[in-house]
């Protein structure tokens, strides 16, 4: 079956594939030429299919379509919104952001003039943190720092003592200090710190108990 001849006009659809188109020219009276035998030719298209999903590029300075909420919404509305949103919120409404951090403490812990002889003592510096947003929960044991000391009745003595560590984000710490005395039964605690777990000052004033208690500093 041959092809219809070619001219200025549109290309006629190939019938069977491996057939001859017949041009016009100045290379011969008759010039045939055969047509790929392609399928994509057999539905009037020369220009073979995309391989893969073509993309439509929008214009510069076009607008963006997303998805939000199973609705579509131009980008520019989307990001509107959501300024609107971010400025509604008055400075009562603002979310805090939690960043752990980490803590180094020297506090100077002043035994006064006025305690008792105390032979052989040992102090204990302890850093507690806590989720301020949770009451019935304890406190968590952070640090503790230890050092020896003796002390005499009339006499002020002053140390340094260290502590430090983690501190969860959002969270709150305080120290205690408590000083105990070795005696035959055991340590027991003669000196407490008088802070009432209530922050974290950098010296601190050693007051005597006037009944002693187990040593708690002990056992961390």
């Amino acid at each position: 079956m041959r092809m219809r001849r070619l001219g200025l006009g549109p290309v006629v659809n190939a019938g069977l594939p491996n057939k001859r188109l017949k041009l016009t020219g100045r290379l011969s009276e008759e010039a045939y030429v055969c047509a790929p035998a392609s399928w994509y030719r057999s539905v009037g298209c020369l220009r073979p299919p995309a391989l893969a999903p073509q993309l439509k590029r929008d214009p510069l300075g076009g607008w963006n379509d997303v998805v939000f909420g199973g609705t579509h919404m131009r980008s520019s509305i989307l990001f509107t919104l959501l300024g609107i949103a971010l400025v509604s919120c008055g400075p009562d409404e603002t979310v805090a952001l939690r960043v752990d951090e980490t803590v180094a403490l020297r506090v100077q812990v002043v035994i006064p003039a006025n305690v008792p002889t105390i032979g052989t003592g040992q102090l204990y510096l302890s850093l507690w943190s806590y989720d301020p947003g949770i009451a019935d929960v304890g406190a968590t044991l952070v640090d503790v720092g230890r050092t020896s000391f003796a002390h005499a009745l009339g006499e002020r003595d002053v140390l340094q003592m260290r502590v430090g560590g983690h501190i969860t984000g959002g969270w709150r710490s305080y120290i205690t200090v408590e000083g105990c005395q070795a005696t035959p039964q055991g340590m027991v605690a003669v000196l407490w710190d008088g802070l009432q777990e209530t922050g974290t000052p950098s010296s601190v004033e050693m007051q005597y108990r006037t009944t002693t208690s187990s040593c708690q500093g002990a056992t961390r």
